[in-house]
């Protein structure tokens, strides 16, 4: 571990505290105390977040990426990283996707990088995630620019491009339903609708997402008690008609048996969508997940053991056979209900819904927002306070220490109560 003295000269380097409030800091902390006992304090007393202090801990003193103050990692890739920070000026929370130096070194990865952004900033969408700024970030000339004028592919900068995005707090869908499935109707529908409207969107503007799975979706809930879904990770998405590369570090093939099944036929035959229809199979199947609290692959390996029944069974039209087994896992389903998911899950591409905005008005009448009737008894909808949620637990509300005088209590025991 650090030294004291070194722990405080990376806290001044880093810049993370007025110049004024650090000379306090320095006059009135223990000596003797060791780093993480004051590192522990500057988070409690709102200072830093628990990251800073870590990488503090480590000798870490960059905290900066652009104008953005780092405030947390919250995703470590192979290729990139995401980080929640901070917008000057205005204390925005926000979303930085930077790419890993040794990634940005090579041009057709920084291409994929900028692709991502090009997608996201295709459309404007409130259920999409919204894009706010681009860079280089690094010691041979950091730029920043809007992203509206920002031609990355132009940009003559080194160093680690990033770009920035909205911050959207709320859990996971893959936490809602490990949690929570099976979801209420209504609720799910309308998650549904939401996606759905904003694939047509996507795909209006030229994109294919092509990585529709639970971990790319976020939900918050509403003031009015209703979900309201953010379509995330666009890093896989490809424009109409072009032929996506082909992904090395993650390939359908490596991912979890459940997730897999999200992906339409084509995509496991080596057909990668560049239609939209792939979108459609894997909202389908999110679907499925959501109202049954099982993955397309259990369910259709309970279609395999419906086909082994009766003659009566077997003759049934595939499709058929579908509603029926999700009919086994939800019994309480409406019927159209079950025929929509069975036909957003056809095997063949042109047996499935023509569009995402033919699938969202099918979903519609089903939705929270139909009518009031369909709203779900307080009762029945998930507990949002038991989702677990990406927020961060502390965040700089000030940037000076306790007066002068203040010094370090020691923690104290917990009181041991007699039995």
């Amino acid at each position: 571990m650090i030294s004291l003295e070194q722990f405080l000269r990376s806290l001044r380097e880093a810049e993370l505290m007025e110049v004024a409030a650090w000379e306090d800091l320095q006059a009135i902390v223990d000596r003797e105390a060791p780093p993480d006992r004051v590192a522990q304090w500057l988070v409690r007393w709102e200072v830093l977040t628990r990251w800073q202090a870590q990488q503090l801990l480590l000798g870490g003193t960059k905290f900066q990426i652009g104008d953005y103050r780092l405030l947390d990692a919250i995703h470590l890739g192979q290729d990139s990283t995401i980080y929640l920070a901070q917008q000057p000026g205005i204390e925005r929370r926000v979303a930085i996707k930077q790419q890993s130096l040794s990634a940005a070194e090579d041009l057709s990865q920084q291409q994929d990088f900028w692709q991502e952004l090009k997608a996201i900033a295709s459309v404007e969408h409130p259920h999409i995630v919204a894009p706010i700024d681009a860079g280089f970030d690094g010691e041979s000339g950091a730029t920043s620019e809007s992203e509206e004028d920002a031609d990355p592919d132009a940009n003559q900068s080194t160093g680690q491009p990033y770009f920035v995005m909205e911050w959207v707090g709320g859990g996971r869908l893959g936490q809602w339903i490990s949690q929570q499935a099976p979801l209420p109707i209504p609720w799910a529908c309308e998650i549904g609708c939401q996606i759905a409207d904003a694939l047509a969107c996507l795909h209006a503007a030229g994109w294919v997402h092509r990585r529709l799975v639970p971990e790319h979706l976020k939900i918050k809930m509403e003031e009015d008690g209703t979900p309201s879904a953010k379509l995330l990770g666009f890093g896989h998405a490809c424009r109409l008609g072009e032929t996506p590369p082909v992904d090395l570090h993650r390939p359908i093939s490596k991912l979890p048996s459940g997730i897999r099944s999200l992906f339409s036929p084509e995509d496991h035959l080596g057909q990668p969508d560049t239609t939209g229809q792939g979108d459609l199979y894997s909202l389908g199947g999110l679907l499925l997940w959501m109202l049954t609290g099982q993955s397309p692959a259990e369910v259709l390996t309970s279609r395999s053991a419906l086909r082994s029944g009766s003659e009566e069974e077997r003759s049934l039209p595939i499709a058929e056979q579908l509603a029926r087994t999700i009919r086994t896992w939800r019994p309480d389903l409406p019927h159209d209900l079950e025929r929509i998911l069975a036909k957003s899950l056809a095997s063949r591409r042109e047996e499935r819904w023509s569009s995402a905005l033919h699938l969202k008005e099918q979903l519609a009448p089903f939705a929270l927002s139909a009518s009031e009737e369909n709203l779900p008894n307080e009762a029945d909808l998930p507990e949002f306070d038991t989702i677990a949620t990406e927020e961060v637990t502390s965040f700089p509300k000030r940037s000076v220490p306790p007066p002068m005088g203040f010094s370090f209590p020691e923690p104290k025991s917990p009181k041991k109560h007699a039995p």
